[in-house]
């Protein structure tokens, strides 16, 4: 059962970087325009806003810029690295990291610190009006 859970696992995130690579990969390739629909609406830009502008400044190695588009844009690099290299140790070296790294990104004080950091971004957002 515990294998089942731990191939299971390893696939899911591997699902989810497959489509987060596919997802810059259509918007660098076709160059879809960007648009923040609650910007147009109430005219406040939202915590998300720059961050389709901070990856492709990520894909291109320009990493100042990235995070001067949206700080928010480090965690989820960070988590992303984290997830690959515990999918890879998981994978070819027969660790049992993921579930720890699942644990430790969705505990209280992971989700507190989340939750301060996107309102300090929503903040800095609506200042510098990004």
């Amino acid at each position: 059962m515990l294998h089942l859970l731990k191939q299971y696992c390893s696939h899911r995130y591997f699902i989810v970087f497959l489509s987060a690579i596919s997802g810059i990969a259509l918007i660098v390739g076709f160059s879809i325009p960007i648009f923040c629909i609650f910007k147009k609406i109430s005219g406040i830009p939202c915590p998300g806003c720059g961050l389709t502008r901070a990856f492709l400044y990520l894909a291109s190695f320009r990493f100042i810029e990235a995070v001067k588009q949206n700080i928010l844009v480090m965690p989820f690099v960070l988590s992303a690295l984290a997830g690959i290299i515990c999918f890879l140790a998981d994978r070819f070296f027969g660790k049992n990291w993921l579930p720890s790294l699942h644990s430790a990104l969705t505990s209280k004080v992971a989700i507190k610190l989340a939750i301060i950091l996107m309102i300090s971004s929503w903040a800095y957002n609506i200042t510098m009006g990004n």
